[in-house]
């Protein structure tokens, strides 16, 4: 009967507090990201931060999986898919050790994953002070290359080069005639000769073909550009020089009001099956859902901000936990857009879906629940 006892109590598998604070962190993590981001990449890390949780002993193929998953740190790369890779570290040396009777393997496998997180840590940070260049650090000078050009397209290929972009819409730089081997950067000045966006906020890049596109501007709240005319320069980096090879010219232009003209803006309900469109929607009821769609001409994708706050009957601005400003772009196929929904139990106001084009409110839909 002892001896049994002793093999039950064997059998057991004690919960791993380094496991459960590890998968905690990440979970907590991979939603700020999501939130901060709009980044449904990161939900799929919850699989391994779900199963590290539940792992009562470590294992190596566990940690594999774990090491699987904190790969996608080189597609997104956030503090949660770090700490997979700590965890798949971890994981790993403490199963290893326990398997030579280690003793405190688990304490000795947690310190080899903080110093090998550490150290990496450390090494991207370098990598990252290295990766962007200050203009302060150089000497700008202009030597002009008539063999090397810049141009503008609102996608990542040539097909939609132009010189005119509206605010919020993404702008790609293409470079052409570049040198292999070399380092690039770009800054914008505008017409007046300041630097907007100044190297400093350009990641260095060095040029593996003829033709690169790298790095982007004007992106929603990333490196914004007001309405104005602007010049674009690339600049190749030589040791403390930043020498000006080439430049182009564009404009930031609102949309025309035949433009605007065109576009739509409304609400639908999910209770009301015929779909009908609205600019105001009023319910009694708490318990529904509607929807906030944008719809532009076909050919024409549009760009611009979704901003959802709530009020009260007078006006006064009451936060929610659902208070946010989402950048969107139509497609260009003249289907509608998507741009933000609620549903569920919610609580009486009046909730607004503000979409803003040209930096002005377009059209003020409201959801008004009484």
């Amino acid at each position: 009967m002892v001896e049994e006892n002793i093999k039950e109590t064997e059998g057991k598998k004690d919960w791993q507090p380094v496991n459960i604070i590890f998968g905690l962190l990440i979970i907590g993590f991979i939603f700020y990201s999501c939130l901060s981001k709009s980044a449904p990449l990161a939900i799929i890390r919850l699989i391994p931060a779900i199963i590290l949780i539940f792992t009562r002993r470590n294992n190596i193929f566990v940690s594999l999986v774990l090491f699987i998953f904190g790969l996608t740190i080189f597609i997104f790369p956030t503090l949660d898919a770090f700490l997979l890779l700590s965890a798949a570290v971890y994981m790993f040396f403490s199963a290893l050790l326990r398997m030579f009777k280690v003793k405190y393997y688990m304490m000795i496998g947690l310190v080899i994953a903080l110093v090998v997180s550490g150290w990496l840590f450390f090494k991207l940070a370098v990598e990252r002070k290295q990766t962007f260049i200050s203009e302060n650090n150089v000497t700008i000078m202009r030597e002009i290359n008539d063999r090397v050009s810049i141009v503008l397209s609102s996608s990542p290929s040539e097909s939609d080069l132009s010189t005119e972009f509206h605010p919020l819409q993404r702008i790609y730089p293409i470079e052409k005639g570049l040198q292999k081997g070399i380092n690039y950067a770009c800054r914008v000045i505008n017409r007046s000769g300041e630097v907007v966006i100044p190297l400093d906020k350009w990641p260095v890049f060095k040029s593996h073909d003829n033709v690169e596109q790298k790095g982007e501007f004007n992106n929603g709240n990333y490196l914004p550009l007001d309405f104005g005319e602007y010049k674009i320069q690339l600049v190749k980096i030589e040791n403390s020089k930043g020498i000006i090879i080439a430049e182009n010219n564009f404009s930031i232009v609102p949309y025309s009001e035949e433009e605007l003209s065109r576009i739509v803006a409304y609400l639908t309900s999910d209770n009301d099956p015929g779909q009908k469109s609205y600019d105001s929607y009023t319910v009694k009821t708490q318990t529904f859902g509607v929807k906030a769609w944008v719809q532009a001409p076909k050919g024409k994708a549009i760009s611009g901000k979704l901003k959802f706050y709530k009020t009260d009957r007078n006006g006064v601005v009451e936060k929610t936990p659902w208070d946010r400003e989402d950048i969107f772009t139509t497609p260009s196929d003249g289907e509608p857009y998507y741009v933000k929904g609620i549903s569920g139990r919610i609580p009486p106001g009046i909730y607004h879906f503000q979409i803003i084009i040209n930096n002005k409110v377009f059209k003020d839909l409201k959801l008004i629940i009484e």
